[in-house]
This record gives C-alpha cells, structure tokens and sequence, in this order.
C-alpha cells in the first residue's frame, strides 16, 4: 500500500470513527447528566481534573515515543541495511518501556496519596459525597497507570500508521458507554462510583490489548534488558521529553486546571456548566482532531526521511484540512447554539451558552495552527520553542484569577482564556515559522483568509432559516444542512487549490472504480 494511500485510508478511519463518537456522545452526555445530576456530573469532573498532570504525563510521554519511533521507521524505508534500521526502533521501545514502568512507581507513591489529600481536604465538595470522590479518584488513578505503563505499545500502532485496530476499540468503547448511559438514566440511582468503575474498566481494556496485541504482532514491541540501560538514547528521549512537558503542561492548565479553578472560584454547579461546555468543543473539534492524528506519522516519517518538502506541504494540508471540518460541525453549532443545547440537555446549566461558545472558539484558533506545532515536533527542535508558547500557556491561570479578583463573572473568565489562546497561536505561527522555515504569511495567504472568508459566507447563508422557521429542531436541522452545504461549495471553489482538489477528486474517482 502507497505511503497516500494509507494517509487517505487512515483519515477515513479515524474521521468516520470521530463521527460515530460525535453522535454518541449527543446522547451519553445528556443521560450521564441526567442520571449523576448537576452536582455529581460537576464533581466527576473537578476530581478527573486532579489526574489532569498524569493525564498530560502520558501525553507527552506517548508523542515522545512515537516521534523517536516514526523517525526510526523512516529512516529504515531510506536506509540500505533495513533490518539494522529497524532494530533501532526495538532500542527506543525498551528505553520506553523502562521510563513508563519507573514513571508509573513514582506517581503509585508520591502523587496518589497527594491527590487523595486534596479530595479530601481542598476541593469544594459537599460532605456527604467525599468518601464517594476519593473512591472515584482510586479508580482513575488505576486507569491512568494501566495506560501509562501500555504507552509504548499504543504509540507503536500510532507510529507505524495502523488506525484501523485503535478505530476498532474506540467504536467498542464508545458503544459501551452508549449502552451503559442508557441504562443509567432508565435506571435511576446513585451511579456516581459504578459510572466510574466501568468507565475504568473501559479505559483499561483496550490498554492490555494493545500490549499483548502488539507484542505479538511487531518485533520491535520484544523489549531487550540489554537495550534498556542504553544511557545515550534514554538522555536523548528525556531532553526531548522534558522540553516538551512545558506546552502540555499550559495546556493542560488552560484546559483541566481551569476545572480546578472554576470550583474554587464559583463551586460544583458551574463546573457542571464548565465541564459540559468543554464536551461541546471537544465534539466540533473531534474531527480535525482525526485528520490531524492520522497525518502525524507520515510527517514525522518524512522528516525522518529527509523530505522537507513533503513534510511542509502535508503539515500545510494539514491545517487547512482540519480547520474545514472543525468548521464543518461549528458553524451550525454555533448559529443555533441556544437551541441545540435545549435539545441535547433539555434544561442547560447556568452559563452554558456563552462557555460552550467560547470553548468552541478557542478550540477553532488552536487548530488552525496545530500543523506548525506538529512540524516543530518532528523537527525535534522544541526548547525555544516550548519556553515561549508554554509560558503564555501557563499564563492563562493567573490571568482568569485576576479577572476574576477583579470582578469580573463566569463569561468574563471565559473569555480571558479564550483571548490567551488567540495570543498563544499567534506566538506559534511566530516562532513555529523562524524553527522549520514555513512562513506566517502563507498560512494568512493560503489557509486563514481563504477559509475564514468561506466560514463567514456559509455562516451568513445558514442563517437564513431563521427568517422563516420558528425554534425548533427542524430549524436546526436545515441550518445545519444548508450550512454544511454552502460551507464544502464554496470551500472547493475558494480555498482548495488544484492540488487538494485532485486529491479529492483522485480519492472519489478510486471509489467508484472500486465499486464498479
């Protein structure tokens, strides 16, 4: 199978299984709401919010990983002895699977034990559910270092391109999750700790199989003790690491911290608000996130290869390709964002139109330019990069207290993280452009004005329902359509050039050809 073929292939996976998720989770997010109730819905995210420092751990652990794998990998395909090639591959899976299992030790013993003295004595909590937290906490500190020590075998499959058993268990587990919040809200009860005990199991699952799964299927998933204390590549794959803990690390304050801190400042109720609002952009941005996914090795695979000019192009279509179908779901989302909430939640938390509105906006400026974060990765070249745009990262934080110290309410903090972001992707562009020489300017030329002027014209042509159709769900529906429609039309005559067309057209035309 062609390198194009499998990027095609695996942008298809992972974008029909993005879509699955999406429509799953329209009803499992109204259910669970409906069956824990606003406060249980708001602490079940303020106490996942405390892993939020593991979670991010093994984020940039995995991404690490990957990176040193896909770069293997591609220098084997360019290399003569491709067997010598591919045994560095095994080297840096046996410095991974060292690093994961020590790091998972080290959290066992010093971060569970903090983590439960917060539960218990800092966060808002009521006093009657803390036993409950702290055993939601338990559950979700075992699911994180299930995952944690599996990281290598899952970057693996990541790596060597093969999305089609990840789609698999994704569909699994998201099925599972429809069924059981089914049953929840026909079954009323306190579910609040059995929700988490089978959202554990589910997070644990595919984690074991994929480690037993890709010990058996791929040589380089064989750890060697010997390869193990190589000192040279574990100091590499640690600099590299540690550089790149500083963006996820203001990312994960943007995003997870500031559940900690909307309890602190406004308690449980908002945070329910907060965390479905989060859910809302995560759905619109589910789909750029699986081009986006999908493309990641074959750019670090070229870069590893020696392909500038390949790696240039596919991070450019990257960007342009993910803010397309960011935008495909945000537009509608965003013209009848008042309505869609009523539909998915019936009775919306307080503050919940104007959070969702800004999630959904920060999450369209980070992807417009998540393809320069990407080439900056696979160059390797992360310290000056990560100082700058980590530290307005990190920022964000303080800035929201201040705001709110200042009086400002539960919008005016919303949108204070919302214009961090916007400074952050500028700083990205920035900085991004000088490391791996891709211009600010033609991302403005080719990408932001081409496709923020189609954005703006299917926006204007999709709020033409409105004039003739009253509140409602069929109101929703023909915005949504129309929207949509305008919004590919005038995106293939403004904003594709010839060649993102005969992409397109290539890949339709291998459709028919295949049916016929």
């Amino acid at each position: 199978m062609t390198e194009n073929r499998r990027i095609v292939l695996n942008v298809a996976a992972t974008y029909g299984r993005s879509l699955f998720s999406l429509v799953c989770a329209v009803f499992t997010s109204r259910w669970v709401l409906r069956a824990l109730g606003e406060v249980d819905y708001g602490l079940n995210g303020v106490v996942g919010s405390l892993l939020a420092v593991l979670a991010f751990v093994n984020c940039v652990m995995a991404g690490g990983n990957g990176r040193f794998y896909a770069v293997a990998l591609g220098k084997a395909r360019a290399a003569k002895d491709k067997v010598e090639a591919l045994e560095e591959c095994r080297r840096w899976f046996s410095i991974a699977v060292m690093v994961h299992m020590a790091m998972a030790a080290l959290f066992a013993a010093v971060c569970w034990p903090v983590g439960e003295w917060a539960v218990r004595n800092w966060l808002t909590i009521p006093p009657d559910r803390v036993s409950a937290c702290v055993e939601v906490f338990r559950l979700s500190c075992f699911a994180c270092v299930v995952g944690m020590v599996t990281i290598p075998f899952s970057a693996m499959y990541v790596a060597k391109q093969e999305i089609g058993e990840v789609t698999f268990f994704a569909v699994a587990v998201t099925v599972f999750l429809v069924v059981l919040s089914r049953y929840m809200v026909t079954h009323p009860g306190d579910w609040f700790v059995p929700f988490a005990r089978w959202t554990c199991a589910s997070a644990c699952i595919p984690c074991v199989v994929y480690a037993v799964h890709g010990f058996v299927r791929f040589p380089e998933c064989r750890a060697r003790l010997s390869y193990m204390v190589d000192g040279r590549r574990l100091r590499e794959l640690m600099s590299f690491v540690g550089w790149g803990f500083i963006g996820p690390l203001g990312m994960m304050l943007r995003g997870q911290g500031a559940a900690i801190l909307v309890n602190r400042m406004f308690g449980p109720v908002v945070n329910a608000s907060w965390a479905l609002s989060r859910t809302v952009s995560d759905k619109s941005n589910t789909l750029a996130e699986s081009i986006k996914g999908a493309m990641v090795p074959a750019i670090v695979q070229a870069c590893g290869a020696g392909d500038a000019a390949r790696m240039h192009a596919l991070v450019f279509r990257m960007c342009k390709f993910a803010l397309a179908a960011a935008l495909l779901v945000a537009i509608p989302l965003l013209l009848e964002l008042p309505q869609v909430l009523r539909i998915w939640l019936g009775a919306p938390p307080p503050f919940m139109v104007g959070l969702a509105a800004c999630a959904v906006l920060e999450y369209l400026l980070l992807v417009s330019t998540s393809g320069y974060d990407t080439a900056v990765y696979a160059k390797g070249r992360l310290a000056l990069y990560q100082c700058i745009v980590g530290s307005l990262l990190i920022s964000t934080l303080p800035v929201m207290w201040l705001v709110h110290w200042m009086g400002g309410g539960v919008h005016a903090v919303a949108a204070s993280a919302l214009a961090m972001v916007g400074l952050f992707c500028f700083a990205r562009l920035a900085v991004a452009s000088c490391l791996v020489g891709m211009r600010v300017r033609d991302w403005l030329r080719g990408l932001a004005l081409p496709v923020g002027f189609v954005a703006l014209a299917a926006a204007a042509i999709g709020a033409l329902p409105r004039l003739l159709l009253a509140d409602g769900w069929q109101r929703v529906t023909v915005t949504a359509a129309v929207s949509a429609a305008s919004f590919a039309a005038l995106l293939w005559r403004f904003a594709l050039d010839d060649a993102e067309r005969d992409i397109v057209r290539a890949k339709v035309l291998s459709r028919v050809g295949r049916r016929q």
